[in-house]
């Protein structure tokens, strides 16, 4: 019944900002809307760990017991230093986190820092600092990109 409700009102709302957007557009300069560099291949994987989960959920129908555990896989972004985010499904009923570096040589113990399920992301951390140090010594985080202003074309 909700989404009856509001789609009338997101019809309305999509239909007026073309017209805004254009007027805007008008009153800013064409120099602003310079396109942002283009990503080396390099950087990306400087910037991302897989991420092994072994994942143990509990029984519906046998409360007091569990699921036979099962391994997961996935990617994650560097997001800061010895940080990384992706997604919570990894983190729902995990019993080991574990990083592994993009040419899987090596691996670290993780652990899980923030988890927001409603918007499907968990922030990881290594569990020793200094195994975090050893493991994150050759890698950079991905830069957050500044906010963009109305007009501004982006890729």
């Amino acid at each position: 019944m909700r989404p009856l409700i509001v789609l009338p009102l997101f019809l309305t709302l999509f239909a007026c900002k073309p017209q805004e957007a254009a007027s805007v557009k008008k009153e800013l300069p064409e120099a602003s809307a310079a396109p942002l560099p283009p990503v080396k291949k390099a950087d990306i994987k400087a910037s991302v760990v897989r991420i092994n989960s072994t994942q143990q959920s509990w029984n519906p129908w046998q409360p007091w017991e569990k699921n036979p555990p099962r391994k997961r896989r996935a990617l994650a972004a560097i997001v800061g230093p010895q940080r990384v985010l992706t997604s919570s499904e990894l983190a729902a009923d995990a019993t080991f986190l574990e990083f592994e570096s993009a040419d899987g040589t090596r691996f670290t113990p993780a652990k899980v820092i923030a988890v927001d399920y409603e918007a499907n992301l968990v922030l990881l951390g290594p569990v020793s600092e200094e195994e975090g140090k050893t493991f994150f010594a050759d890698t950079a985080p991905f830069e957050i990109a500044a906010a963009s202003k109305i007009g501004t074309a982006l890729e």
